[in-house]
Order: structure tokens, then sequence, then C-alpha cells
């Protein structure tokens, strides 16, 4: 995710290699390996969580089973059931230490580059903007937004943000929510005034090159 940002931020290779190596000496190297203890923990944390949930869940299935012989599917629905339970458990150790290396290499590298990051966020008057114009979609169902950038990109003012967009599709058994629109949102502040038009359609696959000739 650190290189699409920085691909974005249009630097050169050998500078990505600088950035890298000025940021890791700066204090990041050192804090990752204070953190090496924790990341054991939360993986033995893990393991630990997941051997007892498993087992749970076969002496759940193999009990369900042995009361109602007859039925026997039951057992493995209930066992299947406490699995994914226990497995979800177990990875909330390892994905809280994977969100908190996360924001601080990215504040740290925010922070050489002169930028500010937040993991979370409210869209602001550009991510608005594009759904009044038609470009997002203005009312979907669930919406999520993440890595937050703001500051100068270049010789511009401007916002970088993720957004992630879904709605319901369907009706009654094949009601389910489909992702609209999924990538980055940005926003500049140039200046000086454009004086062209840049027109944007809809990805239309193979039929793309036919529209082009129009």
């Amino acid at each position: 995710m650190l290189s699409v940002y920085l691909v974005a931020l249009d630097l050169a290779p050998m500078r990505h290699q600088a950035l890298f190596d000025h940021v890791m000496s700066n204090g990041l190297r050192d804090w990752l390996d204070s953190q090496a203890t924790a990341r054991e923990e939360a993986k033995r944390r893990n393991l630990q969580i997941l051997m007892i949930g498993m087992g749970i869940a076969v002496a759940a299935a193999v009990a369900v089973m042995g009361f109602m012989p007859d039925q026997a599917e039951y057992g493995f629905v209930v066992g299947a059931v406490i699995g994914a339970i226990a497995w979800g458990v177990a990875n909330l150790p390892v994905q809280a230490m994977s969100k908190q290396i996360k924001v601080r290499a990215n504040e740290e590298l925010g922070a050489a580059l002169g930028l500010r990051y937040q993991l979370d966020g409210v869209p602001g008057g550009d991510f608005e903007l594009a759904t009044r114009m038609g470009l997002l979609p203005s009312s979907p169902d669930q919406a999520n937004y993440s890595d937050f950038w703001e500051g100068t990109f270049g010789a511009s003012e401007g916002t970088l943000h993720e957004a992630h967009l879904q709605e319901y599709q369907g009706e009654g058994k094949n009601r389910r929510l489909v992702t609209v629109f999924q990538g980055v949102v940005m926003g500049y502040q140039f200046s000086r005034p454009f004086t062209s038009t840049t027109l944007v359609r809809q990805d239309m696959g193979l039929f793309n090159g036919l529209f082009s000739l129009g």
C-alpha cells in the first residue's frame, strides 16, 4: 500500500529507497524491533485461541451427533459455526498488532513527506462534489473510508483517501451487497485555472474502443 502512495506522489525509484532508509533510521526500525515480543505474543494467543476453539467445535459436533444420530448433519453445522467464530476471535490479536504497525509506519512516512496521515476519517468536500456530479454513489448502503492523507502533493494542496462503497442488489434470497466503487479519491487545489474539459466515462470493458471512435 505504501508503494502505491509513493507512485502517486511521483517519486523516483531511487528516492523511494532513500526515503525508506531515512524513515527506518529515524526511529521506526527501533520501534519495530521493540514490538517483536508483542508480535510473538499475538501469534501465540492466535494459536492458543484457535486450538481451544477448534477443540470445542469438534466436541460440540460429536455431542450433537450423539444426541441426534438421525440428523448428523446438524452436528457438522454446529461444529462449522463454532469453528468460524473461533477463527475470527483468534485473529483479533494479530489484526490489532498489524493495524498498530500500519498506522505507525504510515505516520512516520507521512511526516517525512510533510503529510498528515489518519487511518480513519470523514470524506471532505471533494468527495461530496464527486457524488453530486454522479461520479460516485450518493447514498450507498454501506461505506468504508480509510487511509486519509492530507498536505502538499508536489506543488498542490490536497487530500487523498480510500473508499469502499457497497449497495444491496437483488430481491429475496438473491439480495446481496455488491461493491459499486472501491478505490482512491483525490482532490487538489491547483494554483492556476483550467481551460479544458476532462470527460469521464463509465468503463465499458471491450467496448471502450468503440466509444473512443465517436
